[in-house]
């Protein structure tokens, strides 16, 4: 989820979601960029959060409307 406002250019911040679909766990991470670095911590910081070991990801990206 993108937080830009009216407008998509330049840096600002995005919600990162994770969601367990068999138990519905969900997890929301800010990152501020989409660099891979960014997201990467991203991912580690949400995983961190799961009260069970995660098995997999599946990435599903959706560009702002």
């Amino acid at each position: 989820m993108a937080h830009s406002g009216t407008s998509s250019s330049g840096s600002f911040v995005q919600t990162m979601v994770l969601a367990d679909i068999a138990t519905g766990w969900t997890e929301c991470v800010p990152v501020r960029t989409r660099d891979s670095g960014n997201v990467s911590v991203a991912i580690k910081q949400a995983r961190s959060f799961c009260p069970f070991p995660l098995l997999g990801e599946i990435s599903i990206t959706t560009a702002p409307s």
